[in-house]
């Protein structure tokens, strides 16, 4: 673990992420591989994670949380822990859901909070470890479209848009607290009313009473992404970050 986002104490589970945004601003853990740079060689790499070693995972995590709970005190613990922030902490994989349960569970007896964020289906283990601690859990759920050709374009190792909206469904009935997150918003594709009024239709249709937005934040490593392999104009994709001032045209 370390503390990052301010004093929000972020898990390391993976070094690498397995799902291949587009949009990720991420661009992979300390010492990725520069195969990363571009999106084509960033797919390339997600496509060769075929097991939880490729992804750099952290067996050691278990053992640094208990550590780090028997070394501090109660009172200079953070309120919670963000899991799922650099990189997407439920690729699949069986041992990857158990090394994240054995350290959550010591967080949440602890009575330290978890907000996790996830773009894909909630193992049943950790769905019943959530529910146990409800009330000291926050899960978020990004879905930026609702077509899943388009939505697997732009989040190719992620969940479709109905298999998010089942889990958001499925954390609502084991009173899990969730947010359905419309981000990131990308200018000329997922912005127009019309979208988005089909989005937040769809979002209320689940019984959620809570969303967030935000648009693209253009980073250097999303528009390498975007060079290399945007599926829309970049030209007008790039104009609408462009600075304007009022004394321009």
């Amino acid at each position: 673990p370390s503390l990052c986002l301010g004093q929000v104490l972020d898990l390391h589970l993976f070094r690498y992420c397995a799902c291949g945004c587009l949009t990720c601003p991420h661009e992979g853990r300390r010492g990725a591989p520069r195969r990363q740079a571009t999106f084509e060689g960033y797919g390339r790499t997600r496509r060769a994670f075929s097991g939880p070693d490729a992804l750099g995972l952290n067996e050691a995590l278990p053992d640094q949380v208990t550590s780090w709970l028997e070394t501090t005190p109660a009172a200079q613990r953070p309120a919670f822990v963000s899991v799922g922030i650099g990189a997407e902490p439920l690729p699949g994989f069986e041992e990857t859901t158990r090394v994240l349960v054995d350290s959550l569970r010591p967080l949440l007896e602890g009575g330290v909070g978890v907000s996790l964020r996830t773009r894909r289906n909630v193992p049943d283990d950790v769905m019943s470890l959530l529910a146990d601690h409800a009330p000291n859990v926050r899960v978020s759920v990004p879905l930026p479209l609702l077509e899943a050709p388009a939505l697997q374009t732009w989040e190719p190792g992620t969940g479709s848009p109905t298999q998010r909206l089942f889990t958001v469904q499925r954390l609502r009935a084991a009173r899990i607290p969730v947010t359905l997150m419309l981000k990131p918003l990308i200018p000329f594709v997922n912005d127009d009313r019309g979208h988005l009024e089909r989005l937040v239709g769809a979002v209320a249709d689940t019984g959620v009473k809570q969303v967030s937005a935000a648009f693209l934040r253009m980073r250097p490593v999303v528009r390498k992404r975007l060079d290399a392999q945007a599926p829309v104009s970049t030209r007008l994709l790039y104009g609408a970050y462009l600075d304007r001032h009022p004394d321009q045209d």
